[in-house]
This record gives structure tokens, sequence and C-alpha cells, in this order.
């Protein structure tokens, strides 16, 4: 006999091809012994007939090679009309992420949900990034119909994260599945779906990293296939960004590995004592019917028989999908009892290192057990709560595996598991580096705060087989991983994003004032592009920083970081210059009489590093001409300007009172060159002082509205008697009047 793969598939032809053999001799060739050739025609045969009715997904459908294997990758643009257009590519890793499944599960930065599928499959893909640029990006995948199954479905799981700029539908990010009928070259529209950016959409959820960010969690949809069998089909996903370039859209992706019929669950043990149909996801009712749909059965995505129907009974399904994501249709499907007996051997003892963790999915698992089996995996024993990460088991303990026929029968069983400490390896993702720089991914800030003494290594794929030539020098966007390897011979491996954009447009300017600096208030970036963020450090490493309404009082260095929406990120260092105010104290001045005087410009600090100015207003706009000798009483203001113009005003009240006039009674108007007019002293204070004098009889004699030209004792120019007069002094409105008598003389 020939050595036959380890195919779990021929595993089950064996256990048939017993099962015929026997019959065969029992009924064929009761007395005579098969030849080692017509054994290996019957195993050929029982074989093909085994694998033409054993439902199975095509190869890496679910990326489960770890690849794009059997994939076509796409990338291009979305017009303003909303048209795309796409080109074959080889996988781009930031647009095509193929993403494995990790422990702890890695998450999604605005949605916080796990980025790979809880499927429990090994690997999903994200399509799209979370810069804009009215990028498209697409993957395809063909595959045939299985002959034999005439209501084929695929299920596939999707999560998707738009920013939602309130644009035209068709302007929108939106994810796109279609189905092409490459055999009838046509699309299937109940097959095809689209998911737009839109915040009303059931099941979507805003960030709470950022505004106008929406996000779905995983969900499943179900392909229909049904009457396609033999034919040849096109899976299509596109997902876009916003028509303008300016909002991003990206979805993550996962196909089940598990295709077949519609309705699963009709193949049930002869023990059972329930049945449970389960019908397609992501449809928005369910009815399930009689045959003859005279009865309504139940109305949820699963129908529970209690107890199950007689074996070949049929029911209805009437599917009715969500507005303008697929066709009502109704599926039918026929109960069928079974008796198969299982076989379920496991590895008594699992060990191994908690980074990638040990794969309790492998087939020396599950070694010795009985063919056609499917495995699910749990966390208790009586299968109730799913194990989502199988394939990396990273925590000692105990694990239950469920083994399913294909009639649906089961059984469970355990496996212990034993790890062994992998290294902690802690990754800081690097900021956007700015065209053209290179990021150092060896820096000791990517890996700070990881377990000492680790041993690093970089690599371009999540399984560390593809080393990165110049880690210090990258010069690629997209995700890289780093190997940190331990003592105990254990490694973990974690990736880092490597993204680039272009330098922010911005504009920086230095600050300098007089004794403080606003920052908010001078704004040192004005004129800078407004899609860029600024912050503001004590130090180039941006470890303090300095708010907005900061107010500098001396002058310094400090850093602006300006970063674009691309999140390139630039730091640049400012410089604010405070100069000095003048400093000066005003010395109080004591009340004078007049004649005395008020000198400002002995009241103040003498200094030569500033000038002095004086004035009569607070605004300092009406100059004081002759601060050396103030006369009036009031407030005036005393400005010091130093050279680099900084000012400071302050004031300096001054008294001065009126002087006492006392006009002499008496002069000689003799024309002898002494006493020959009236002379009344200090009357020049008061300029607008009026002076009349009266003879006995009350006519005015002499009249002056400022005392500029003394009385020389003449009325018109005439010459008076001698005798006594009389006179009337108006200093102001303000004072009272002076009356009394002056006598001219010889």
């Amino acid at each position: 006999m020939p050595n036959w793969p380890t195919d779990p598939n021929l595993g089950d032809c064996a256990d048939k091809f017993d099962i015929f053999i026997r019959r065969v001799k029992r009924v064929v060739l009761p007395s005579k012994k098969l030849s080692g050739l017509f054994k290996c025609l019957l195993l050929i045969t029982a074989c093909f007939w085994a694998l033409v009715n054993h439902a199975q997904c095509p190869q890496n459908i679910g990326f489960e090679n770890g690849s794009f294997d059997a994939w076509k990758c796409f990338s291009g643009k979305i017009d303003s009309r909303g048209t795309i257009t796409m080109d074959p590519v080889e996988p781009i890793p930031e647009l095509h992420a193929l993403l494995q499944q990790s422990s702890p599960q890695e998450k999604d930065y605005y949605g916080g949900f796990p980025v790979n599928c809880p499927n429990g499959s090994g690997f999903s893909v994200r399509l799209g990034d979370n810069g804009a640029g009215a990028k498209a990006v697409g993957l395809t995948y063909e595959l045939t119909v299985p002959a034999d199954q005439p209501d084929f479905s695929i299920v596939y799981y999707y999560a998707v994260v738009f920013q939602d700029p309130k644009h035209q539908p068709f302007e929108q990010p939106r994810f796109v599945t279609r189905v092409f009928n490459v055999t009838d070259n046509k699309y299937i529209d109940c097959s095809s779906f689209q998911f737009i950016a839109d915040a009303s959409q059931p099941g979507f959820a805003e960030s709470s990293i950022e505004k106008q960010v929406y996000y779905k969690d995983w969900s499943p949809v179900t392909v229909r296939l049904a009457g396609l069998a033999g034919k040849t089909i096109r899976l299509e996903f596109t997902v876009n960004d916003c028509t303008q370039g300016i909002h991003f859209g990206y979805a993550y992706l996962d196909i089940d590995e598990t295709c077949g019929a519609a309705v699963t669950g009709n193949n049930f043990c002869s023990d059972a004592t329930e049945v449970k149909l389960s019908s397609p996801f992501g449809f928005r009712q369910y009815k399930w019917y009689t045959d003859d749909f005279a009865q309504l059965l139940g109305s949820n995505r699963e129908l529970i028989l209690t107890p199950p129907p007689q074996t070949n009974t049929r029911y209805a399904l009437v599917i009715t999908p969500f507005a303008n994501q697929g066709c009502q249709d109704t599926i039918f499907t026929t109960v069928k009892a079974a008796s198969a007996p299982i076989v379920l051997q496991t590895a008594p003892v699992l060990s191994g290192c908690s980074s990638p963790g040990v794969d309790i999915t492998s087939t020396a698992v599950t070694a010795g057990s009985s063919g056609g089996l499917s495995f699910s995996y749990f966390t208790d024993a009586a299968a109730t709560k799913p194990f989502t990460t199988p394939k990396s088991v990273t925590q000692t303990g105990r694990y239950y595996i469920k083994a399913t026929n294909s009639a649906g029968c089961f059984t469970i069983g355990s496996v212990d598991v034993t790890t062994i400490p992998s290294p902690d390896l802690k990754v800081n993702q690097p900021p956007p580096a700015c065209n053209p720089s290179k990021v150092d991914l060896t820096l000791s800030s990517v890996t700070a705060g990881s377990e000492p003494g680790l041993s690093l290594s970089y690599w371009t794929d999540a399984r560390a087989t593809r080393p990165l030539s110049v880690p210090n020098d990258v010069s690629v966007r997209g995700t890289y991983y780093i190997k940190a390897a331990g003592t105990n011979g254990c490694a973990t491996i974690a990736p880092v994003q490597v993204s680039f954009g272009n330098p922010p447009n911005a504009v920086f300017r230095n600050l300098e004032a007089c004794g403080a600096v606003s920052l908010g208030a001078n704004n040192p970036t004005i004129g800078s592009d407004p899609s860029i963020q600024f912050s503001y450090w004590t130090d180039a490493a941006g470890t303090q920083s300095i708010p907005f309404n900061h107010v500098f009082t001396s002058t310094t260095d400090y850093y602006i970081k300006a970063m674009s929406p691309s999140g390139c990120q630039v730091l640049h260092k400012a410089n604010v210059t405070v100069f000095p105010m003048p400093q000066f104290t005003v010395t109080p001045v004591a009340a004078v009489t007049i004649p005395s005087v008020v000198n400002l410009t002995q009241l103040v600090t003498q200094s030569n590093q500033w000038q002095y100015s004086y004035w009569k207003d607070s605004n300092t706009t009406v100059i004081l001409n002759n601060p050396q000798s103030v006369t009036a009483t009031g407030t005036y203001y005393i400005k010091a300007v130093t050279d680099k113009s900084c000012t400071v005003v302050k004031s300096i009240s001054v008294t001065v009172n009126d002087p006492v006039i006392v006009p002499p009674n008496a002069f000689t108007p003799n024309g002898d060159g002494i006493h020959d007019t009236w002379q009344i002293p200090f009357v020049q204070y008061y300029p607008e002082a009026s002076v009349e004098v009266f003879n006995r009889d009350g006519s005015s004699v002499f009249r002056s509205t400022g005392y500029s030209i003394p009385w020389d004792g003449s009325k018109n120019g005439k010459p008076l008697l001698l005798g006594t007069y009389y006179y009337v002094i108006r200093l102001s409105s303000k004072h009272q009047p002076m009356t009394g008598s002056v006598t001219l003389l010889k």
C-alpha cells in the first residue's frame, strides 16, 4: 500500500473504505482475499466519493495560510464623481494588512474592538488605513461552487471604521462587497452589499478617541450562492476614502473556513433530545414555517425543535434582508437522523512559549480521533464559553475540545497546556515621519519599558521569516515586526507601524515684548495651515507642556510641535524675548504757594537707561511744556521709555496755592521814576484779573482786564488830582472781589 496524505478528509475516506471493504468481502467476495491493486482502486473510488460529498471552502479563502495566496489585490483612486479606478498590485502592507491573531488581542485605535475576527481564525485582513487621500483598495477571490451543492453559502465577517464628513452619499467613505457570476458574466444583486459612512446606520457608534469617526464592530454576513452549483463566481471587496481626499475609511475582513448549506444543524444524532437549525447571518428578519407554510414555528435566527422531528421532515425559512442589502429568499431544509460513533483522542499535556502561544488546533493534538470531525474550542467543560484564540494559547490551564461529526453528534475532551513565559516586549509606535526623513526602529525609545537584556531583531512579516534589512533606516510605510528573544529560548513578536507624511506647512516666529509675553495673545504660528495642530513644550523631548494661555516673564527658549493631519510632526525651537520695564520712583512733593513752583524733573530717579517725558493726561497725548516750573495745581504724568520702547507711566499730584494779593495804598505819579505807577504784587499770576478804580463820585477813572500795564494815576492820558481813589479787583470767577483805596501823592 502507498503512503496516503495525512489529510483529514482522506482519513474520513479510510474509515468509509474499511466499512466498504467489509461489505464487499461479505457480499461480493466472501471467500477470496482482495488483491492489493484492487484494494487501492476501491480506496481511490471511496475517497473520491467522500471528497465529493464533503463540503469544504476553497484554499486560503480565510487567509489561514498567513498570506494572500489565491487572492488578488488592487489599489487605486476614487474621483470627485464617485468613480473608482483600481489596478492589480502586489499586496501593499499598509493597505492590504494581514493581521495575525495575537494574545492579548490587538485593538483598533478608534473603535477599541479586536482587529482579528472573533470567529477563532488565525488571520484577518485590514483593507485601507486611516490616512486620507481619495484612495480605493480592493481584494477579489474566484472559486467554483461544488457541483453537488445546489444551496452553497459562504460566511464573511467585517468591521468598518469611517470618518463621517456629511458629504453626499456618493462622496462618502464606504465598504462594498459584491459577487460576480464569472460563468454568466453578471453580478448577483442579492449577494451584494455596501456600508456607507453614516452615523445613523444601525450598529454604528462614535469613537471616543476622535469626533466624527464612526465604527461598527465585527458582524457576520452570509452570501447565498443557491442555484450556482458548478459555476465560477468572484468575491469582490472594496473600501474607499471620501471623494474629496480629506476623510478616511477602512475595513476589516475575514472569511469563514466552513462553507456549505445555508441552513445548518439539519443532521442530528439519533440520541439527540433536540434539533437546533441555524440560518444565515446578516438578515433583518427570519421566519420558520412548516413545509406547507401552514404554521409559523419561529422568528429567530435559530429554530430549536424539541423533541426532534421525524427524519426527512422538511421546513421552510423565509429570510428578509436589511434595506438595500440583498433580496428576500425562501430556503428549504430537511432534517435527518443519523447514528455515527465518535472517537476523540487528545494529547494529555502540551507545553510551549506563551508567545506566540501553544496551538491546540494542531492535528497532532487530536491524532487518533475519528476522521471527518470538526473541532471547536472552549474554556469550560460544558463547552458554553468559546475560546477565541485556540491557535495561540498564552496561559497555562485546561482547555476543552468539542468534536462534531457530519451528523451533528459531538463529544468533548480536554487538553492541559503549560506555557513558558515569553519576554515582555513593549513596542511604542514611533510618530509618523516627515518626508524625506527615515524611521529608526532600533532606537531605544521604540522598545522602552521592555524587559531588559532582550535580543532584538526586525522583520517584515508576522512570523519573523523575512528579515528587515535596514531597521535603522526605514523609508517605506507599513507594518513591521520586532522579535525579542529571551534567555529561556522563548521569543515575543510584536508589530510596529511606520508611516510618513508631508511636513506641515507651518509658520513660526519668535516673540518679544516688554515686561511679559502672552503666548496665546501673540500666537507665534499665525499664518500657518489651519489643519495643523500645535502644542508647546519647555524641552526638546516634549515631556513638559506649556498651556496656550501661558505668560512668559523672562527671556527663554521653548519648543513648538506642529503635526499635520497625516500625523507628521515637526519640532521647532522658538525664542521669546522679554525686555525689562523701566523701574523708577516718583517722590511726592509738598504743597507750594506762588511765586514758588514745582520742578517735576527733580522728583524722579535719575537714569541714563531711559528717557523721561511729562504730560497733562494719563494717555500721554497732551505735553507739559515746562515741567521744571509747574504753577498750577493738578495731576501730572511722567513717562519713562527704554531704548526698546518699553514704557511705564506714573502720576504725581501737585498742589500750588494762590499768591496773596495786597495792593499798595499809595503811589507818587510825579515822573521821578520812583513809584510812578500802582504796582500790585503777584497780580500777574491771574491773567484774567480785572482792576477798576473810581473817584469819590463813583466814576470810573481806570479799567483793565489783565494787569499788564499798571495804572499811572491818569484818566485818558490826563493826570488826575491828588487824593484818595477806590478800587475793585476781581482776580477770577472763583475769588471774592477785593476792594480798598489808594492815594495819589506828590
